[in-house]
C-alpha cells in the first residue's frame, strides 16, 4: 500500500511539473505580447522585434497565438511591409467573434479589410471596414475610428473618388484630434494636401499643408515638422517661388534626425536650384547628399532619385556622355531595388525554413522526453491505477455534489423571487405563467420538504424532490399560455407559428417566456433545462428569426405584435 501511494504521488508531481512549466511559459509569452502591444502605435518596429523574440509561436495556445499573429500583422502594416498573404487574419477574426471579444474582433475586422485592400479587392475591403465601424461603436475608441476612416479614404483616393476620400479623411482627422493623436492627424492633412498638389490645385494643397504645419509646430513633433516643410517647399517650387521653396527646405532641415533624412532634403534643395537653372548650386547639394548616403546601408530609392537628378543636370548642361553614365547608375540603382526586394523575400523564406527546422528538432526532443515520461507514468500507473481512479472519482463526485447543491440553492432563491413578483402582478402574460406554474404553493412545499428532509437528502434526491413538488404534471399548460397570447397580444402566437414554422416546440415556448420578460435562469427553471441549454437555444432562435447576435428576442416579438 505504501508503494502504491508513493507511485501515485510521483505521477501527481510529474503532472504538476509539466503543467507548471507550460503555465510559466504562457505567462512569460503573455507579458511579451502585452509589451509588444503597448509600443505598437508609437514604435511598430519595436513590436516586431519583441515578437521575433518569442520562440516557436506555433506551439502557443490558440488565445496567445492569435494575439501574436494579430500584433505581427499590425506591426508589418505600420512599417509598410507586405501583408497581402496574411490570410490567417480571417481565422483570427472568427475566433474573436466567437469568444465575443469586441475590441479584438473590431481590430481583426479592420485588418481583414487591410489584407483585402492590399490584394486590390476594394469592395470586400470596404465591407470589412464598415463592419468594423459597427463593432467600434461599442468600444468608443477614437483612434480606432480614425484608423478605419483613414483606410476607407485611401481606397476612395486610389479610385479617384476624391469627394468621398476627403469626407473620410476629414472624419479621420477629427477622430485623431479627439484622441490627441496629433501625429496621425497631421498625416491625414498631408495626404489631403498631397492630392491637391498632384492635381495641381496648389493653393488648396498649401492650405492643408499649413494646417499640418501648425499642428506639428504646436506639439513639437520633429519628424512631422521636417516632412510638412518639405511638402510646402515642393508646392512653392512648382509655383516657381524659389525663395519660399528654399526657406521651407531649410526649415525642414532643422528637424532632420538622421543623415538619410538630411540627404533627402539636400536632394529637394538641389531640385529647386535645377528648376531655377542654378546648376552649380544644384550640383553642390547633390554632392552633399551623396556623401551622406555613403557609407552604410544604402537607400536605393534615394540613390535612384539622386542619379536621375544628376542625369537631368548633365543633360541641361549638354554634357551627354556624363548624363549617359549617370543614367546607367540610375538603372543600376533600380536593379538594386529589385534585388533587394527579392532578397527580402528569400530571407523571409529562409527564416521560415530555419524556424520550421528548429521547431522540428525541438518537437523531436519533446517527443523523446514525453516518451520517457509516459513510460514512467505507465509503469507507475500499473501499480497506482486503482488508487488514482478512486481519488479522481471522489474529487469529481465531490465537485458534482457541490455544484448540484449550489444549483438547488440558486433555484430556491429564484423561486422565492418569482413568488414575490407573482404577488405584485395581476393580469399580465407573465402572471399567467406564474399562476399556471403555481409558484407560491410549490415554493412553500419545496421549502417544507427541504427543512424536514434536508439533512437526509443527497443532491440527487433534492433534485428529485424539487421536480416532484414543482411539476405535478410534466409541464405547465402551454395551450392556455398560447391562448392568452392570442387573446391579449394581437394573435401573436398564430403570427409566430405562421411566419416561423422552423421553430420547434421548445423554441416556441422559450420565445413565449422571453416575451413574458422571464430571464434565462427563470426560463431554465420553468422549462426544466439547464441555463446553458437556454443560452444555446436563444442563440438558435435569434438565427432562425433573423435577429442580430445578442439582439433582444422580446423586443423583436413586440414589434411583430404591433405589425
Amino acid at each position: 500500500m505504501q508503494n502504491t501511494i508513493k507511485s501515485a504521488v510521483t505521477i501527481f508531481l510529474v503532472t504538476v511539473f509539466v503543467v507548471s512549466c507550460n503555465e510559466n511559459k504562457n505567462n512569460e509569452t503573455s507579458e511579451l505580447l502585452d509589451r509588444a502591444e503597448s509600443v505598437l502605435n508609437n514604435n511598430p518596429d519595436s513590436t516586431l522585434i519583441i515578437l521575433d523574440s518569442i520562440l516557436f509561436p506555433d506551439q502557443l495556445n490558440k488565445k496567445l497565438y492569435y494575439k501574436y499573429k494579430l500584433l505581427q500583422i499590425q506591426g508589418k502594416d505600420k512599417t509598410s511591409k507586405n501583408i497581402s498573404e496574411d490570410t490567417i487574419i480571417f481565422e483570427i477574426q472568427k475566433y474573436y467573434k466567437n469568444i465575443d471579444d469586441v475590441r479584438y474582433a473590431t481590430i481583426a475586422t479592420v485588418y481583414c479589410g487591410r489584407v483585402l485592400q492590399e490584394q486590390n479587392q476594394y469592395e470586400k475591403a470596404i465591407s470589412n471596414y464598415i463592419e468594423a465601424q459597427i463593432y467600434a461603436k461599442n468600444i468608443k475608441d477614437n483612434n480606432l475610428d480614425g484608423m478605419i476612416e483613414s483606410y476607407i479614404g485611401s481606397i476612395y483616393n486610389n479610385q479617384l473618388l476624391i469627394e468621398k476620400a476627403n469626407t473620410s479623411y476629414f472624419k479621420a482627422a477629427d477622430y485623431y484630434h479627439k484622441a490627441h493623436n496629433y501625429k496621425n492627424e497631421i498625416s491625414i492633412y498631408i495626404k489631403i494636401g498631397n492630392y491637391y498638389n498632384i492635381d495641381e490645385q496648389l493653393d488648396s494643397a498649401l492650405y492643408y499643408y499649413n494646417i499640418a504645419k501648425t499642428l506639428a509646430d504646436e506639439y513639437k513633433l520633429s519628424k512631422e515638422q521636417a516632412a510638412v516643410n518639405q511638402n510646402i517647399a515642393v508646392v512653392y517650387r512648382e509655383k516657381k517661388e524659389f525663395g519660399l521653396a528654399k526657406y521651407y527646405i531649410y526649415e525642414g532641415l532643422k528637424y532632420a534626425e538622421s543623415d538619410i533624412d538630411k540627404a533627402k532634403i539636400y536632394i529637394n534643395l538641389s531640385k529647386v536650384y535645377l528648376f531655377n537653372k542654378q546648376y552649380d548650386s544644384a550640383s553642390y547639394y547633390i554632392d552633399k547628399s551623396l556623401k551622406l548616403q555613403y557609407p552604410g546601408d544604402k537607400d536605393y530609392y534615394l540613390l535612384a532619385n539622386t542619379y536621375k537628378l544628376l542625369t537631368s543636370l548633365k543633360e541641361e548642361r549638354n554634357q551627354y556622355k556624363e548624363a549617359l553614365d549617370y543614367h546607367k547608375e540610375y538603372s543600376n540603382a533600380l536593379k538594386s531595388i529589385i534585388k533587394q526586394n527579392n532578397n527580402k523575400a528569400i530571407i523571409e523564406s529562409e527564416k521560415r525554413y530555419k524556424l520550421e527546422y528548429v521547431q522540428n528538432e525541438n518537437n523531436r526532443i519533446k517527443v523523446q522526453n514525453l516518451e520517457t515520461i509516459l513510460t514512467l507514468i505507465i509503469i507507475f500507473s500499473i501499480v497506482a491505477v486503482d488508487l488514482f481512479i478512486i481519488i479522481v472519482y471522489q474529487i469529481i463526485k465531490l465537485k458534482n455534489n457541490k455544484k448540484k447543491i449550489a444549483e438547488s440553492e440558486t433555484s430556491i432563491f429564484e423561486l422565492q423571487e418569482m413568488a414575490k413578483i407573482y404577488k405584485e402582478e395581476k393580469k399580465t402574460l407573465r402572471n399567467i405563467v406564474l399562476h399556471n406554474f403555481d409558484i407560491l404553493r410549490k415554493n412553500a412545499a419545496l421549502q417544507e420538504t427541504l427543512i424536514s428532509k434536508g439533512d437526509k437528502l443527497s443532491p440527487q434526491k433534492i433534485s428529485r424532490e424539487t421536480n416532484n413538488i414543482l411539476y405535478g404534471q410534466d409541464n405547465i399548460d402551454w395551450d392556455l399560455l398560447y391562448l392568452s397570447m392570442n387573446e391579449r397580444h394581437n394573435r401573436l402566437f398564430d403570427k409566430m407559428k405562421s411566419k416561423y414554422p422552423q421553430l420547434d416546440e421548445d423554441e416556441f415556448r422559450i420565445c413565449c417566456l422571453n416575451y413574458a420578460k422571464f430571464n434565462s435562469r427563470q426560463i431554465a427553471i420553468i422549462m426544466q433545462l439547464s441555463i446553458n441549454t437556454i443560452h444555446n437555444k436563444n442563440t438558435l432562435i435569434r438565427q432562425k428569426l433573423g435577429i442580430p447576435k445578442f439582439g433582444n428576442i422580446a423586443a423583436f416579438l413586440e414589434n411583430m405584435e404591433h405589425s
